[in-house]
């Protein structure tokens, strides 16, 4: 599976549902005509065709991969409130997702979430989503119900994570009441 289908199974997978907040303040443009800054992935790996290889040389094959550039590298500021600013895309994010929730359950939460002392929570655009994504994360196996091998996809030192509980569809497990 490749790392995008693993990113792609992860987020399916519940992983990454946080509400935030935008935080108001003026963005500098400095990505040509885009109307937003673009986070780096913090890809740091290249790859083949099948798998992980040293950096390729400028003229080789497979030059020119993500981890040949870097960007707005993330950064992040624990508001110590429940919150945590993302100094480049500027939005605001709960610290902690809480338990895994279908989506209509955390369109019903973001109504209701009172983190930070703010009422105006919404659900996050993918767009905005992508900005949290790190891509140096793994997923070796996205069957497996152990987590040993797996590292987030998000800066955990910021943001409480813990692997969903699904079954082997990756689906949230019904508790009996």
């Amino acid at each position: 599976m490749n790392k995008e289908s693993q990113i792609i199974d992860w987020l399916l997978r519940g992983n990454l549902i946080f509400l935030f907040h935008i935080v108001f303040f003026s963005l500098p443009l400095r990505a040509g005509n885009l109307s937003y800054p673009i986070v780096d992935t913090g890809q740091i790996r290249c790859y083949n065709n099948r798998t992980e290889i040293e950096y390729p040389k400028a003229g080789e094959h497979f030059f020119g991969q993500d981890a040949h550039y870097s960007g707005n590298q993330p950064a992040y500021r624990d508001n110590g409130d429940g919150t945590v600013t993302d100094l480049n895309t500027r939005l605001m994010w709960t610290q902690d997702p809480g338990s895994k929730k279908t989506f209509k359950h955390a369109v019903a939460g973001a109504a209701t979430c009172r983190v930070g002392g703010y009422d105006d929570w919404r659900l996050p655009t993918i767009k905005e989503l992508y900005s949290l994504i790190l891509f140096s994360g793994t997923d070796p196996d996205p069957r497996s119900m152990n987590s040993s091998r797996q590292t987030p996809f998000i800066d955990t030192k910021y943001f409480k994570f813990k692997y969903g509980d699904h079954d082997v569809r990756g689906e949230l497990r019904r508790r009996p009441h």
